[in-house]
């Protein structure tokens, strides 16, 4: 009998940590691309909630995502909810990908700024 394991603590210890670098309304925030298992279903669940369901679940993702205190932030400087669940999205898009129109975003430089790449002409 072969006997066979897997140290899954050791694998994902060893993995390199991808961020992606947010500023908004002057607020300088760092997004983990390994977000929460309960960060993926919260999203989905919102999709299919309606109204205030919905809402919810978008403030707690972004509560999961932002961290309580950035989020808090983010509204005392003026944030709205639109804008906010917005941004929540976006960087959810960013994380897994995006089945929609795909932009070729170059990663940031050390100074923070982020160049897109020009959109090839459609001939």
């Amino acid at each position: 009998m072969k006997k066979f394991t897997l140290d899954f603590d050791q694998f994902y210890s060893e993995q390199e940590e991808d961020v992606i670098e947010v500023t908004w309304m002057g607020v300088r925030l760092t997004v983990k691309k390994a977000v929460p298992a309960s960060l993926p279903i919260m999203m989905a669940r919102s999709e299919l909630a309606e109204g205030e369901n919905a809402t919810a679940y978008i403030y707690r993702a972004a509560d999961e995502m932002l961290g309580k205190e950035n989020v808090d932030a983010l509204c005392r400087k003026g944030a709205t909810a639109k804008g906010l669940a917005t941004l929540i999205s976006r960087l959810f898009e960013m994380i897994n990908g995006s089945d929609d129109e795909e932009e070729d975003i170059q990663e940031g430089s050390d100074d923070g700024t982020v160049a897109k790449a020009p959109k090839e002409s459609k001939k």
